[in-house]
């Protein structure tokens, strides 16, 4: 099925403002918590690799005594 122009403009045009409005959103949560979702998705993320070393090495020491 092919798109005419004002289909293909209009996908486009959503794309755009879909860009635009996680771009605000992005900022607004900066502002507000001085961090955004993928800044703060990436740091629990690292802290569950963490905690899971953590975990990991006292189990070991348990398991030694």
């Amino acid at each position: 099925m092919k798109k005419t122009l004002e289909e293909n403009d209009s996908i486009k045009d959503l794309g755009t403002q879909s860009r635009n409005s996680r771009r605000h959103m992005n900022n607004l949560e900066r502002d507000h918590y001085g961090v955004d979702v993928p800044e703060l998705l990436k740091t629990v993320r690292n802290l569950a690799e963490v905690m899971a070393i953590i975990l990991d090495r006292e189990d070991r020491n348990e398991n030694s005594k």
